[in-house]
């Protein structure tokens, strides 16, 4: 069964940690901020939500399961953005049938 995906469901865990586990440890990913498409087509929620962590790790472009304290476990696909002073910045889009 598909996981539900939608703004609401994402806007109040902004500033919260998701993390992701790999066999040798744990990466730390902070929601910075879920963004609503300027760009809606009619029928589809088209949002985004940014993703960040501190460090030099930078994770490649691929679907992670990231766990949540309150939402739980949620594969998302991530894209690496940009390199900023603390980490790296992570997007995943969705365009989800409303």
């Amino acid at each position: 069964m598909p996981q539900v995906c939608s703004v609401e469901l994402f806007q109040p865990h902004e500033n919260s940690t998701f993390t992701i586990t790999f066999e040798d440890g744990t990466l730390d990913l902070n929601l910075d901020k879920v963004e609503i498409s300027p760009n809606q087509m009619e029928g589809y929620e088209s949002f985004s939500l940014y993703f960040s962590n501190e460090g030099k790790i930078c994770l490649p472009q691929a679907t992670y399961s990231l766990e949540h304290p309150v939402m739980g476990k949620r594969d998302i696909f991530l894209v690496p953005i940009r390199e900023n002073e603390k980490g790296f910045v992570y997007q995943a889009v969705f365009n989800v049938l409303a």
